[in-house]
């Protein structure tokens, strides 16, 4: 699919490009959806966009993943021989993912486990 192609498959779902970036807030910076779309992205610009279209044709985070994702960063912060650093970037994906798997369950879903 190209940039083009993407956008407007974006736009047919979104109002517009900054209301996909905020649905995915956390998951995608906002400057590399602008940037992988317009074709100026310093990276590696084919993994961009495919991460923006697996995003496109996901679902959007709840409120019930932000929430189990501060439960699970409290305590896990709270426990940190680092006190004080908050959610180092180590532990940062860890947490999102083990809020990604407790949200699946909770919506009954399966979590990678089974």
């Amino acid at each position: 699919m190209s940039p083009e192609q993407l956008k407007a498959a974006i736009l047919e779902k979104y109002t517009s490009l900054h209301a996909f970036c905020k649905a995915f807030n956390g998951r995608i910076c906002r400057s590399a959806v602008y940037q992988a779309l317009n074709g100026s992205y310093p990276g590696n610009a084919t993994r961009q966009l495919q991460k923006i279209k697996w995003l496109l044709n996901s679902s959007p985070q709840s409120d019930d993943f932000e929430k189990i994702h501060r439960a699970i960063k409290s305590v896990a912060c709270a426990r940190c021989r680092k006190k004080g650093r908050g959610a180092c970037r180590r532990c940062r994906a860890i947490m999102r993912e083990q809020a990604k798997q407790v949200e699946a369950l909770f919506k009954g879903g399966n979590y990678v486990g089974d």
